[in-house]
Order: C-alpha cells, then structure tokens, then sequence
C-alpha cells in the first residue's frame, strides 16, 4: 500500500506485504527500513543484512549528516555519517561511538578528533595528505614494525627518492647502515 499524506497523518509511508518499508515525514526526510528518519535520508539495514551503496551519489548541503547508514544488531549501531557542511567530514561509528573520521583537510584521524595527536599528546594516530603520519598512545610501544620471513631492511629513511640509511635486522642482531 502507499499510505498518501493527509492532515490526520503528516507522513508519506510505503508498504509492501503489508509492511512498512519507506517513509518521508513532514520535515522531508526519507526513511527506508525505519519509520522514525532522524536525517534526510536515514537507511537502517536489518540486523543480519548488509547494503550496497557503490552506487550511490548524494547533492545538497545540510548541517546534519545528509545519509545516516545504521546496522542495528541488539542496539549495538554501525554507521557511516556523511555530513553536507561547509566543514564536510565523513565519519565512522561503532555502537555510537566515534571510530574514525576524514575531516575536510583529508586528514584520517583514527581514535581521536584531533589532528595533531602527538603534538597535542592525545592518544589517536593520524595519517595526513602532506605525507606525514603520527602515533600517540597512552602506554606501550606506539609503532610496530615487523619482517616475516627473512633478514633485511625494516625501515628505510630517504631524501629525494634516495635511500640515505636503513635500520634492520640480521640475525638476532638490529643493524644501522648509512648509504653512500
């Protein structure tokens, strides 16, 4: 059935087998697998399904998250906010909390808001579009590097495209070499 707005009811509902599977409510905002949309346009998978957006394309601009992707699985949410600001970050969430964020510098910010997490001393990694990376953590080893197989180079630093020194392993022994 489509359930047409009228004055005694303010939304647009869609039904199929005499179930509601999309509504647009008074404020304009679409709702598909729920009937409460809190966004434009609000789509909330069932527990055990899955939806694919590789298609997708969204326009317009709002203050609120434009597309709001939620996974309920016993009130533990997964979601991707996608927000149309002129300060637009694309956010990533796990049972309501912040996970991980583009901000709109392109900054990747993992564990933390805050683009600057060694700087500031937060705890949180961020990787930036300057080629740059930082690691905070608020106890234990902040950066693991691991070679699986053989012996060899682990890190190499480089200036210009060259390699200018590396730290490795040979053995059970950790080497530090300057090439010329």
């Amino acid at each position: 059935f489509a359930d047409l707005w009228s004055s005694a009811n303010t939304s647009m509902r869609f039904a199929t087998n005499n179930t509601e599977r999309m509504r647009i409510d008074s404020s304009g905002n679409v709702g598909i697998g729920t009937s409460s949309p809190a966004n434009l346009l609000h789509v909330k998978g069932a527990s055990s399904g899955a939806l694919d957006l590789a298609r997708f394309r969204l326009e317009g601009a709002t203050n609120n998250p434009m597309l709001k992707i939620e996974a309920d699985e016993a009130n533990q949410t997964a979601g991707i906010d996608v927000s149309g600001s002129t300060t637009t970050e694309l956010t990533f969430s796990q049972g309501g909390t912040e996970r991980m964020r583009i901000d709109s510098s392109g900054n990747l910010l993992v564990g933390t808001t805050n683009n600057s997490p060694v700087g500031n001393n937060v705890a949180g990694a961020g990787l930036f579009p300057n080629g740059s990376a930082q690691f905070s953590r608020d106890g234990g080893t902040a950066l693991f590097v691991n070679r699986k197989t053989d012996d060899g180079t682990l890190i190499d630093f480089r200036k210009n495209g060259a390699s200018q020194g590396v730290i490795g392993i040979a053995g059970q022994e950790l080497f530090i070499a300057h090439d010329d």
